[in-house]
């Protein structure tokens, strides 16, 4: 074939992906050699890329187009398509291609790249994606520490209100959003709690309002922020049903990983949410182990704290503790306790079990006792082991009321 022929084809090609007839660009797809560079260095699914053409940008990588490429500066798609300002892209990249979003330029994460430059509605597609802002560059700066530095006070302002309704949104147990959102506000101003959400139509007091999130609203009138003191007054006053729940069962039956169960199913609708939420709610550290598809075990972690430990078949809880939810005039306590037989030995059951004692002594009621038992141990034996322990508790506790 003659270079003339070639030129030809390689134009009608180019004519026919910028008319979007791609029933002509499939006809000529075998004489193109589609990863060819321009003097620009740009290949068509760069060049797709950097144009926001998302319709040929998606029939290039259908047609087999290499998705591992980089420009003369080494950005590879998702970053050129930030460079350029090419929303479309950034979307379906996001939505399709989401190992791009764990990628790094110059020690830039893609977020910290659309906040340099000056990509709001970028910015809020990585963020819905699961970018954290709280993540750090190679120069240990956070997404809003860069925004702050840059004096971009728009994306600063989205990300601090954004991660306050994903505060107020997160875990039910309102002392630790409380502690959050002071977290949060305390270092990048009090301000921004007047501000109203766009992607909301409403404050962050309108929305603590709406949830009845009464330790959230008081905290905020703490701030001077603003509060329908009749609404305050009303939820204060509003009857609260409370549900006090004892969890009992051997050492590594899962007591903890429950706790994290429950609280994940009272915040999300159905499992589809769950699995495309960006992240997943861990009150108590946890682990557990899959084996992948080498067959070789991995072990996942969720979350840290003291009272707790995540070595693999270890006593996960080290004492006794509540857990509060509020859900509408419902609130559950789930009382969780260090499992039965723990590993360290029966002078730790013995201590786990005086901490036990101290931290039901102070309720008025025991409502129920969820007993759970693992499946591949005798179900009898763990049983007795755990009525037995239960037993302990009643005459202990009833020592305690009469005493």
């Amino acid at each position: 074939m003659s270079a003339g022929s070639d030129t030809i084809d390689v134009d009608a090609f180019d004519q026919a992906l910028l008319t979007r007839e791609f029933g002509a660009a499939s006809k000529l797809l075998p004489k193109i050699n589609i990863e060819t560079r321009d003097y620009n260095g740009q290949t068509y699914l760069m060049r797709a890329c950097v144009n926001n053409e998302v319709d040929v940008f998606e029939w290039l990588i259908q047609n087999g187009a290499n998705t591992n490429v980089q420009d003369q500066s080494g950005r590879n798609l998702l970053f050129m398509a930030i460079q350029s300002g090419s929303l479309g892209i950034v979307k379906w990249l996001a939505d399709n291609s989401k190992h791009f979003l764990y990628t790094t330029h110059n020690g830039q994460t893609p977020l910290h790249d659309a906040i340099s430059n000056n990509q709001l509605e970028i910015v809020k597609v990585l963020v819905a994606a699961g970018l954290d802002p709280d993540v750090q560059n190679q120069d240990r700066d956070t997404g809003f520490d860069l925004a702050q530095a840059l004096g971009d006070k728009t994306i600063l302002q989205w990300l601090i209100v954004n991660k306050a309704f994903e505060i107020l949104d997160g875990a039910l147990y309102e002392e630790g959003k409380v502690v959050a959102l002071e977290t949060l506000f305390g270092k990048h101003g009090y301000q921004y709690l007047k501000i109203k959400s766009d992607d909301r139509n409403m404050t962050i007091a309108e929305y603590a309002a709406d949830m009845q999130q009464i330790r959230v609203l008081k905290w905020l009138k703490s701030k001077m922020i603003p509060i329908d003191e009749s609404l305050l007054t009303g939820l204060s006053n509003a009857p609260m049903e409370t549900y006090n729940i004892l969890l009992v069962g051997e050492t590594g039956v899962g007591k903890s990983t429950f706790i994290n169960a429950f609280m994940n199913y009272l915040n999300f609708d159905s499992l589809d949410q769950a699995e495309n939420a960006k992240t997943i709610h861990s009150l108590i550290p946890s682990n557990f182990t899959v084996t992948d598809q080498d067959f070789q075990p991995r072990l996942i972690k969720f979350g840290s704290d003291t009272n707790e430990s995540v070595v693999p078949g270890a006593s996960a809880t080290q004492s006794a503790r509540s857990y509060v939810f509020e859900t509408g005039d419902v609130r559950i306590r789930l009382i969780d306790t260090p499992g039965i037989g723990d590993t360290r030995g029966i002078s730790k059951d013995e201590e786990n079990f005086d901490r036990l004692l101290t931290v039901i002594g102070e309720l008025k009621d025991i409502h129920g006792i969820c007993i759970m038992l693992k499946p591949n141990n005798a179900r009898l034996t763990e049983f007795r082991s755990v009525t037995d322990s239960y037993r302990r508790t009643q005459r202990h506790t009833r020592n305690l009321h009469h005493a």
